[in-house]
């Protein structure tokens, strides 16, 4: 059966619940947490489509898939595609669990203190921002993920990740924020793949003894390159 399936819901509340064993689980990336309590915002049955998902919660389809791929492996999903009675595969079914690895070990007790919303922390806390080596494993932001695939749809994210890791173990760099080296990285990775124009001297030497001595002109015109190319010269406007 398709649509979204929970092992417990509360009944008569007009809002979504969400258990404070996720609220509190420091393994929950953002956007898992946001996926989990979206799916539990919906009726048991309810069929949802990546179109909705993504409309509804901002969410591309890297994030979606990032945080089915996290609830999954800690036990709050399991996704299922049935087949209809035709062969066909039909709408995913979404499984919400309540997994037996997540307890009370996180959740931390309430600390005591001030009650007053008016104190305020006299302590002045000292911002540094420093370098360091590439972390490991290296922990790229999903939103860095996202713009470089759509900026890049032909880059191979995965490969250049390795790459990149690769090179910086290797050479020892230090960053003070990784995802932008990524991010320059991919740029790099683009601009060097684009094909380069070679011009060979001999032919740019032969053309440039025509009589009008502008040949070098006609040489660069013929491999594409028309910025010293005069109006109407060799037909370019």
């Amino acid at each position: 059966m398709s649509g979204v399936h929970k092992v417990v819901r509360e009944a008569g509340y007009p809002f979504t619940m969400v258990p404070n064993e996720a609220v509190r689980d420091p393994r929950l990336s953002s956007t898992a947490f946001r996926l989990l309590a979206y799916l539990l915002s919906h009726e048991n049955g309810y069929e949802l489509t990546y179109r909705q998902i993504e409309r509804q919660t901002g969410m591309g389809r890297f994030a979606i898939n990032e945080g089915i791929k996290a609830l999954t492996g800690l036990s709050w999903l399991r996704v299922e595609r049935p087949k209809r009675p035709n062969g066909q595969y039909g709408p995913k079914a979404w499984h919400l669990l309540n997994p037996t690895t997540v307890g009370n070990s996180t959740m931390e007790p309430l600390h005591s203190g001030t009650t007053n919303a008016l104190k305020k922390n006299t302590k002045k806390e000292k911002k540094t921002s420093r370098a360091i080596a590439i972390p490991e494993p290296l922990k790229l932001h999903i939103a860095t993920l996202e713009v470089m695939q759509e900026k890049y749809p032909k880059l191979d994210l995965a490969e250049q990740r390795d790459a990149f890791v690769d090179y910086h173990t290797a050479k020892g760099s230090v960053y003070k924020d990784w995802d932008a080296a990524f991010r320059n990285w991919c740029r790099n990775a683009v601009k060097f793949s684009e094909p380069k124009t070679v011009i060979h001297k001999q032919e740019v030497k032969a053309a440039a003894e025509l009589p009008d001595r502008r040949g070098w002109v006609l040489a660069l015109h013929k491999v594409g390159e028309h910025y010293e190319c005069r109006p109407g010269e060799f037909g370019c406007k």
